[in-house]
């Protein structure tokens, strides 16, 4: 077990520009395992965008209860880049109260939170998500959202999306129009052939 003071310079490591430097640091916490937790959650909390980034990778790959409060919290932060990785790191968790959290960010201000709000949200698997992504998507969203949505929703397999996507098999967008007829497959509307 580590001291008190090799994980400071552990964490110190992880807040360094120095990529290398980091992934030294990252290696050496995931060998520590769950007692580096606590700690981990702590990082979170206080340290600089780099750190706290790190730390909610870590947190996600470790997959424990305990950061599912703090990593929620981290979806209201002022840096977007902390928000992006607490959307991420959110897909490791598998119950409801994430895909509550996942789903208030699909208005985010910032675009790359809400795409991986979304992508975590098709990695959960949970059909809650469904309802509030069709509203998302009826309610008119750019292109690069409009076909993440349309990829969650046919991953996430619920045949009341059909009628939302179909509309979508004569989009313009080629990224729209492959993920529509891919995800009406998934669905059972469409054979296996007709996708792209």
């Amino acid at each position: 077990m580590l001291s008190s003071e090799q994980i400071n310079n552990l964490f110190e490591a992880l807040g360094t520009p120095d990529t290398l430097v980091r992934l030294k640091a990252q290696n050496v916490l995931v060998q520590e395992g769950e007692s580096a937790v606590e700690p981990l959650i702590g990082l979170a909390r206080t340290g600089s965008i780099r750190q706290v980034t790190g730390a909610v990778g870590l947190l996600a790959q470790f997959g424990d209860q305990r950061a599912i409060e703090p990593l929620i919290a981290l979806l209201d932060a002022e840096q977007p880049l902390v928000r992006l990785a607490a959307a991420k790191g959110l897909a490791e968790f598998k119950v409801p109260r994430v895909v509550e959290a996942l789903l208030s960010k699909l208005n985010d201000p910032n675009e790359l939170v809400q795409t991986w709000a979304i992508s975590s949200l098709s990695a959960l698997h949970d059909e809650q998500a469904v309802k509030p992504l069709l509203a998302f998507l009826d309610q008119g969203c750019c292109d690069e959202l409009c076909y993440m949505v349309i990829r969650a929703l046919g991953d996430l397999g619920d045949p009341s999306a059909i009628d939302s996507i179909v509309r979508f098999l004569d989009s313009e967008n080629r990224h729209i129009k492959r993920d529509a007829r891919n995800a009406l497959v998934k669905l059972g509307y469409l054979d296996e052939g007709e996708a792209d």
